[in-house]
């Protein structure tokens, strides 16, 4: 069901607008993402058009009003000051980034700076060419130190709810979730991953180990009970109290990641699926490495027949 639809049956039933647009935000990022958008180039748009924002508002009523040659000067001087802004801004991406992967890799994070006194002249000269601006701009260099002193906070928010490393959502289509389950743990397509299987429907757990074997990965053929340890990466089946309809999710590292609904914490996993009458059947366990082989003929046949494993 399309999004649109899904808002349909929002607005049909009256019910909370919540989920769907948590699923719609997700769906836009993972766009985004498969068209080459990435954060740190939201963040320059935003902060540059805030940036031509503030200073059409204060100068509105002045600018291009001063003979020819003084507004050439004025909009090359702040031409100046808004690419020193960007690039400051840049700088500090650069750094946060760092900081993230150094502390997801657990390592320390590079320094470009060769001693410490050039490391707080780094870190002082952004600040002071903010003041000029503040003097010489007013609301300029107000949002400048605005951004820069917010910067840190939205970083580490931004980190809390998107980890690196983590598993990047994939919407399903019907019938899909364990074939979408294996292109969210390998980072290919769902289009691959069926082919791999020799299928595009419903899928068990021979084919995806078969398909994450593929990859390079493996499953552990041994369904344990309950949910995962939170430092594993997993495949949890769900079952329907009503139906007994199976249902494929992913679990990542204390993280229900779940193709219908996208990242789920533990807390809105338990309720959401208490309150679609789902219930957790086991878990089967995602190895880094291939340790137990499928065969070649099970394969075969595997992807020559039918079937829901």
């Amino acid at each position: 069901m399309t999004l649109l639809a899904e808002l349909c049956l929002v607005v049909d039933n009256r019910e909370d607008p919540g989920p769907w647009l948590r699923r719609a935000l997700l769906a836009l990022e993972s766009r985004a993402e498969a068209a080459g958008v990435r954060t740190w180039m939201v963040e320059r748009a935003v902060y540059g058009a805030a940036l031509l924002g503030a200073t059409v508002a204060q100068h509105h009523a002045t600018l291009g009003a001063d003979p020819l040659p003084e507004v050439l000067a004025q909009v090359a001087g702040l031409s100046v000051s808004l690419v020193a802004l960007l690039v400051g801004a840049e700088l500090d991406s650069i750094a946060a980034r760092e900081r993230d992967q150094a502390e997801a890799e657990g390592r320390e994070p590079v320094r470009v700076e060769c001693s410490p006194r050039a490391a707080q002249l780094r870190t002082l000269l952004p600040w002071l060419g903010l003041a000029g601006l503040a003097l010489a701009f007013g609301w300029l260099g107000a949002l400048g130190f605005a951004w820069r002193l917010a910067y840190p906070a939205w970083r580490r928010w931004y980190r809390s709810h998107r980890p690196l490393g983590r598993v990047q959502w994939i919407r399903q289509a019907p019938k899909q979730c364990g074939q979408t389950c294996v292109a969210m743990l390998t980072g290919q397509s769902v289009a691959e991953v069926c082919e791999l299987m020799g299928r595009t429907t419903e899928c068990g757990e021979l084919g995806m180990r078969i398909a994450l074997q593929a990859a390079g990965q493996d499953l552990d053929p041994a369904l344990r009970p309950g949910l995962p340890e939170p430092t594993k990466r997993a495949l949890v089946l769900l079952r329907h109290e009503l139906t007994g309809a199976g249902h494929w999710v992913v679990w990542d590292r204390g993280q229900a990641v779940c193709p219908g609904e996208g990242p789920l914490t533990v807390r809105q996993a338990d309720e959401h699926w208490w309150r679609h009458y789902w219930e957790v059947a086991g878990h089967h366990r995602v190895l880094p490495e291939v340790a137990d082989p499928v065969s070649s003929a099970t394969v075969d046949a595997y992807r020559s027949h039918g079937g829901a494993r």
